[in-house]
């Protein structure tokens, strides 16, 4: 008989990945394929053009087969699911024609939060009806639509649809009209409890709900894969099940909380996942619905993650690698000889961003300062977690020992790490597995496919 799999699509800032999964959660078949974004003259700019996102589709699909050593057009799926980056939209006419490329969350063309958005941030109910404990910034979806109306009124007034990007992957595969409320949940306009978009909130932006999305719980069935699907080398008729957040799926993906209450993503951007029983939103965090609409994902981060290590071996030390720098790192004491590093370093000219800085400091020392620093604001994030004995981490920077001993240094948690290298290809794919019958639970998939090591 040949063989089954499940595919977990991972819709990523940097990376589109799909990944084939078989029944005992390993990844047989991966494609990955670089997101080129359009940055305008001033770089400002962060869009996909949609025959672009078609082709990544396409492309991350064949190789995922090509890699399984299967035929895409025969192959044997028993569902599909995906993870997705948040707060990046496209607009929509009446024949669901695209009037915008997918603007993407990074996109930084707007200078400040428009006046509409004030008016919601003011909301003394905003916290604890959309779980969502994060100021108000430019780079929200919802600022970026109340910019687009304001500047752009025509193409607003031709507007039928707003969908991000996750809404539109399942309508470019299913046809279904259908959102998961974890990854709507981030543009704060949903009632996170009621789980549904929350009316007052669309009253302050003046949006009208029939221009959004309808929403249901993450692992929801949608239906089947169609006819559109085919034209990107898709099977028709796969199940197709809603997914959610990218860290969301990824800490399903490693097997939380059966394998450890905390699942920590050490990759551009520094973020803890718990998976809770009750509603529980976190100052400066995010809670949102869980898998099937049981219980509740409450996400903390920050910035002060790997974009930092990026930025200094970038400007600062050129000539040396990842892998040279991690281990210049690991010959420096605890301490780093009185190094500190600020939260915020990369934001300030040259090293100013590090304090106590001499002459007898190397690049070692402001490698390791960076990782301390890391693992600080790693400690404040996890606090609102209840500070777990033990996390799972996830991300590029889970392959550094020398990072992840400075993390359990620090935080006094048992570091673990995933055998699988894609997260939360292997979340939206556990989802997909559920869905397809291949397991009673979640939390029986967990135990099934969340192995870690230390």
């Amino acid at each position: 008989m040949s063989r089954e799999w499940v595919v977990g699509i991972d819709l990523g800032t940097t990376y589109f990945k799909i990944g084939l999964f078989d029944r005992d959660g390993r990844l047989t078949g991966l494609g990955r394929v670089a997101v080129e974004t359009d940055g305008g003259s001033n770089g400002l700019k962060c869009e996909l053009p949609i025959k672009r996102f078609d082709r990544l589709l396409e492309t991350a699909w064949r190789d995922a087969c090509r890699t399984a050593g299967t035929d895409p057009d025969a192959v044997r799926i028993g569902g599909i699911s995906y993870s997705s980056q948040a707060n990046s939209l496209i607009l929509l006419d009446a024949d669901d024609l695209p009037l915008t490329p997918l603007i993407l969350w990074p996109d930084r063309r707007v200078p400040k939060v428009e006046s509409l958005v004030e008016i919601y941030g003011h909301r003394s109910d905003r916290f604890a009806t959309s779980g969502v404990g994060l100021a108000v910034g430019p780079r929200m979806g919802i600022n970026k639509l109340a910019w687009i109306r304001r500047r752009t009124p025509a193409l607003w007034r031709r507007t039928r649809r707003v969908m991000t990007v996750s809404d539109y992957l399942v309508w470019r595969l299913t046809g279904r009209r259908i959102g998961d409320l974890g990854t709507a949940g981030l543009l704060g306009i949903v009632d996170c409890r009621a789980g549904d978009w929350w009316p007052a909130a669309l009253r302050d932006l003046q949006l009208e709900k029939n221009l959004l999305t309808p929403l249901a719980p993450p692992g929801t069935l949608v239906g089947a894969t169609n006819g559109a699907a085919t034209s990107l080398g898709f099977p028709a008729g796969i199940p197709f099940a809603l997914g959610g957040l990218d860290h969301h799926m990824a800490a399903v993906g490693v097997g939380i909380p059966a394998r450890a209450p905390v699942s920590v993503s050490l990759g551009t951007v520094l973020a803890c996942v718990a998976l809770e029983p009750e509603y529980h939103p976190v100052p400066d965090g995010y809670c949102g619905r869980g898998l099937k609409g049981q219980g509740f994902t409450v996400l903390t981060f920050c910035d002060n993650g790997g974009a930092n290590l990026e930025w200094f071996q970038r400007q600062h030390a050129p000539n040396l690698t990842f892998p040279e720098l991690d281990a210049l790192a690991d010959a420096v004491a605890p301490g780093c000889d009185g190094l500190r590093a600020l939260p915020d370093a990369a934001s300030h000219p040259g090293l100013q961003g590090f304090c106590h800085a001499g002459p007898h400091h190397t690049a070692g020392h402001y490698f390791r300062a960076l990782m301390e620093s890391s693992a600080r604001s790693l400690a404040t994030l996890l606090r609102p977690l209840g500070m777990p004995p033990s996390v799972v981490l996830t991300g590029g920077g889970a392959r550094s020992d020398v990072w992840r001993r400075i993390l359990g240094r620090e935080t006094g948690a048992d570091i673990l790490t995933s055998d699988c290298e894609e997260p939360a290809c292997r979340g939206a794919a556990m989802t997909a597995a559920v869905m397809a019958g291949w397991f009673a639970s979640f939390d029986v998939a967990a135990a099934h496919w969340g192995r870690t090591q230390q």
